[in-house]
């Protein structure tokens, strides 16, 4: 029941209101970064992430039981589940045909981060396929962890 509600809400989130087209990978992070900064959060938090994406978040909340957070109890976009960013700093993206790599770095409540976003580029423009922290002792691959089995 709850995989059907989100497939619903996934597909009728485009009708309310398109998602942002990219041409550019730094403007997609320079705009998904922006909220964090002025608090201004989209209705869809999940706007720039790609269908592949969005299909392994919907997986992770199917087999997750009613009762319990799932593998992801955190915001993947700054390693952590409150926000108080500084210094944020969008990297020169590495581009090959439709895949895209860029580094964010930035200080949150203090703790330097560092984030690597694979991108693919589609119909929609620029889109988040990955995101890894790569923070020495909070590092983490997105795709994995929403691969991961339920425990």
């Amino acid at each position: 029941m709850r995989l059907l509600w989100l497939m619903v809400t996934l597909l009728l989130a485009p009708a309310a209101q398109a998602a942002p087209v990219f041409d550019d990978p730094s403007d997609l992070l320079e705009y998904a970064y922006q909220p964090y900064r002025d608090g201004n959060f989209p209705e869809d938090p999940y706007e720039l992430w790609s269908p592949d994406l969005l299909e392994r978040w919907a997986l992770m909340v199917a087999r997750t039981p009613d009762e319990e957070v799932g593998a992801v109890d955190f915001d993947p976009m700054i390693n952590a589940q409150d926000h108080d960013l500084a210094e944020v700093m969008i990297g020169t993206p590495l581009v090959l045909d439709d895949r895209a790599v860029v580094t964010a770095r930035f200080v949150n409540f203090g703790v330097p981060q560092l984030m690597r976003f694979t991108l693919v580029r589609g119909e929609g423009g620029w889109r988040i396929e990955d995101i890894e922290a790569l923070t020495p002792g909070r590092d983490w691959r997105l795709t994995e962890i929403l691969s991961s089995p339920a425990s």
